[in-house]
């Protein structure tokens, strides 16, 4: 009886004008989601496994539409559905959705013979199902209303409604917290863009609707061929983004020729007009301890994806700038030992940046991924340490390199114990000392 209490307890919010929808099932995952699904999308829901109990809510409730699984131990959905119909009378029977776990032909003829409004595979999205139940309602303004809801709903839930997958809003703020999570972590992190080769030109040749069905099916596909803690996106139009955690950039580039090939071998469309298209990938990576904002990899990994796109599509290219030369900071105005180190660290694989002024390095190092920090002793010995002190706190896991020709035993125990430098260096070195140095200061 508690299904029937349910019904009547919900009597007061039937006379505000919601709709009513039955939902008949064996399945109890899919009843209770259901029950919660169409609660949210503005229904009053009676839910019941027992097929005898279906027949008295059926006949004793005004209902709006209802929701019937075919697949039922005592008399099969369609066999049910008819007996309501016999009931309550052809004309007074609400639509009616049939949903199975094995969509047939047949079974699909069946249900127009009964009458039934649709057949409806189970293993689709919830919120797919959701939206068939919508669009059977009679009332048009209802319907309207409903289905401008669950749109409203589902763009501020951060799904984009065409592929099902995360919006671009919801896949930014995954991927920055997932950018967090790799740093805290000291985990590698890699995102791929993945865009459609020549799309205006196939959607010219077979419109927009099979071109969009394309994306979606795409969507899926790239989807389900990811792991769990992966995210997907679509960034824009056609162009796909996935943040990939825990992953270096070889893996990232495997994973992202691996979609390239899938994509480009299956036939999307129908069989009279078949749609095969081929993706450009860009790839960029963070790897441990490297500092570069979710940002950064974006504009990286786009501007990979367009110079795939430019060598012809259908390729993966990916871009070191984040992943290979570690960069570090010199600052400092001395000339010309800043040349010479600049030389020296490019000759050791370093990419340099110059920085004359204390102010000047800080917003530098504010949108920079550097790694050393190499500071040009000044004139104000104290103004040095105070800056080194503050890459020290606030930049932990860059490495600090004090150069300065001739220092006093006060400035290199200062530089020792309240900066606390990682290498001290003279205004004359060799080559390969630096090269060891920074052998040991980078790449460990």
């Amino acid at each position: 009886m508690g299904f029937l209490e349910n019904a009547f307890n919900k009597s007061n919010e039937v006379q505000r004008g919601l709709p009513v929808a039955l939902c008949i099932s064996e399945d109890k995952s899919f009843l209770n989601s259901m029950r919660v699904h169409l609660g949210k999308s503005g229904f009053v829901a009676i839910v019941t496994s027992n097929p005898t109990e279906a027949l008295m809510l059926a006949e004793d409730n005004k209902l709006d539409v209802i929701i019937c699984d075919y697949e039922l131990s005592q008399i099969d959905g369609i066999s049910l559905f008819e007996k309501i119909q016999q009931n309550k009378g052809e004309d007074n029977t609400p639509p009616t959705l049939i949903v199975t776990e094995k969509y047939a032909a047949p079974l699909l003829s069946r249900c127009v013979t009964a009458g039934a409004s649709g057949l409806q595979a189970k293993n689709e999205p919830i919120d797919m199902i959701i939206e068939r139940v919508i669009s059977l309602l009679d009332d048009t303004e209802l319907r309207n209303e409903l289905e401008m809801s669950v749109t409203r709903r589902a763009t501020e839930g951060g799904t984009d409604l065409l592929t099902r997958i995360a919006s671009r809003k919801h896949f930014s703020r995954r991927f920055s917290a997932e950018s967090v999570a790799s740093y805290r972590d000291r985990n590698d992190i890699s995102l791929l863009m993945l865009s459609v080769d020549r799309y205006e030109v196939f959607e010219e040749r077979h419109g927009t609707q099979p071109m969009e069905n394309m994306l979606a099916n795409a969507a899926k596909i790239i989807e389900g061929e990811l792991r769990s803690r992966d995210c997907v996106g679509r960034y824009s139009d056609h162009t796909f983004a996935i943040v990939l955690p825990e992953t270096p950039l070889d893996a990232a580039k495997a994973v992202g020729d691996r979609l390239r090939r899938l994509i480009g071998s299956t036939e999307f469309g129908s069989l009279d007009a078949p749609i095969q298209v081929s993706l450009s990938v860009g790839v960029s990576s963070r790897p441990t301890g490297v500092r570069a904002s979710p940002s950064e990899m974006i504009t990286q990994a786009l501007r990979s994806c367009t110079a795939a796109r430019e060598l012809g599509g259908n390729r993966v290219v990916t871009d070191k700038k984040l992943s290979g030369q570690p960069i570090a900071l010199l600052v400092g105005d001395q000339e010309p030992l800043l040349s010479q180190l600049t030389t020296s660290l490019q000759t050791a694989s370093v990419e340099v940046r110059a920085a004359a002024t204390m102010d000047e390095a800080r917003d530098i190092l504010e949108n920079l991924p550097t790694k050393l920090i190499v500071l040009l002793h000044t004139g104000n010995d104290l103004t040095s340490l105070d800056f080194l002190r503050w890459t020290r706190d606030k930049y932990p896991r860059a490495k600090r390199i004090y150069v300065n020709p001739n220092p006093s035993p006060h400035q290199l125990q200062m530089a020792i114990n309240k900066a606390g430098i990682h290498y001290y260096l003279s205004d004359h070195w060799q080559q390969s000392d630096l090269n060891e140095f920074v052998e040991d200061l980078v790449y460990t």
